[in-house]
């Protein structure tokens, strides 16, 4: 193979219908470009941390940091969430993706940016951890599900209606006696509303609930307005649990058909720490959200070691195998400088991910 000549070089502002025009080639699908601006533009943070590589035909390579707000211990810092790597087919193989991204990661370290996470796929995954210093928190991405249907879910697997229809009507009927559906009784003074979108109260909730964990990205009224409200192209469903006028916790929901299944997920989860039975009144919601909807799977990205792990079993969804996971993907950390421990950063113990920290759902 004859190495073709790039150079590398940082984003300029106009870049971004190139980098629309590479997305197109390498993933075969349109990326659009309000969502682009949405991630690099229209963050919270508001710093673009891009690095392209380009020959004399235009762009063939990136590789993405969108800065998010961290609390790392106890302080807030500017981490960032490794997005959008992307190689035009003639150039893999050159070592084009560990190049831009040891680029960006020093970069980064000059920003002093302590920290990069993110979800690797089976193609980028060997990379991250072989030759950039990426450890995995956990195997796979931590999935929980709680079927609904199980009849559909049987019909996307075996080849006969007549024996998936048998097989979802006894999975089905043992489901429902393993994991009914749970309808709990609020205390007294609390509510359950669906709301179109946060308000400044979550501050407080956030202020609360952050003593709980101590690597989580910063969850207050500007990101989750940012996040839920104003994503272009999605829409997200909001259940705040109050009383007496405060916010005791939320959960977002969101509605994706994938896989012949029609799917529910679990996005975010985030309630005060000192009454746990609070996220499983959200959670109960949630399902009978979801049931109503006539959904058929419902799905919830969860360490099992967080908290809220607990409130998602005792509605009845179980923790996923590695060997059933739909896709291959991976929860990963890289520590980006010697502020903190390696020990405290890789520790999956330390920290708390939902759906809503990925760029995809």
């Amino acid at each position: 193979m004859i190495n073709k000549k790039w150079v590398m070089r940082p984003y300029q502002e106009g870049d971004e219908l190139a980098i629309v025009k590479l997305y197109r080639l390498i993933f075969g699908e349109e990326l659009d470009i309000q969502d682009w601006k949405w991630h690099y533009i229209d963050n919270p943070v508001g710093l673009i941390t891009i690095t392209l590589a380009e020959d004399e035909n235009g762009l063939v390579g990136q590789y993405a940091l969108r800065p998010v707000r961290m609390k790392i211990g106890n302080t807030t810092r500017i981490a960032a969430f490794s997005m959008d790597t992307m190689v035009h087919p003639d150039y893999r193989g050159q070592g084009m993706f560990v190049k831009l991204a040891m680029h960006l990661y020093e970069e980064a370290a000059r920003q002093s940016i302590p920290l990069i996470y993110g979800f690797g796929n089976e193609n980028s995954h060997h990379g991250l951890v072989a030759r950039l210093d990426w450890v995995d928190l956990c195997k796979r991405v931590p999935l929980f599900v709680k079927p609904l249907n199980m009849r559909r879910i049987l019909s996307t697997k075996v080849g006969s209606r007549f024996l998936a229809a048998v097989g979802g009507w006894v999975g089905q009927g043992g489901w429902t006696l393993l994991c009914p559906i749970k309808r709990s009784e609020l205390p007294d003074g609390c509510t359950i509303q669906q709301v179109a979108s946060f308000d400044e109260r979550v501050d407080r909730l956030w202020e609360q609930a952050s003593s709980a964990f101590n690597i989580i990205l910063v969850r207050d009224y500007r990101y989750l307005d940012w996040r839920y409200v104003k994503k272009p192209g999605d829409s997200y469903i909001i259940f705040t649990l109050e009383r007496a006028g405060d916010i005791l916790g939320y959960v977002v929901l969101k509605s994706i058909e994938r896989y012949g299944l029609q799917l529910g997920f679990v996005v975010d989860l985030l309630t005060v720490p000192q009454q746990p039975d609070i996220s499983s009144y959200l959670v109960s919601k949630a399902v009978e959200y979801f049931v109503e909807l006539r959904k058929d799977v419902i799905g919830c990205l969860m360490l099992r070691q967080s908290p809220y792990a607990q409130a998602l079993k005792a509605n009845g969804f179980l923790f996923v195998p590695t060997r059933l996971h739909p896709e291959e993907m991976y929860l990963g950390v890289r520590c980006n400088s010697e502020d903190y421990l390696a020990e405290f950063i890789t520790n999956p113990s330390n920290w708390y991910v939902t759906w809503g920290d990925h760029d995809a759902i």
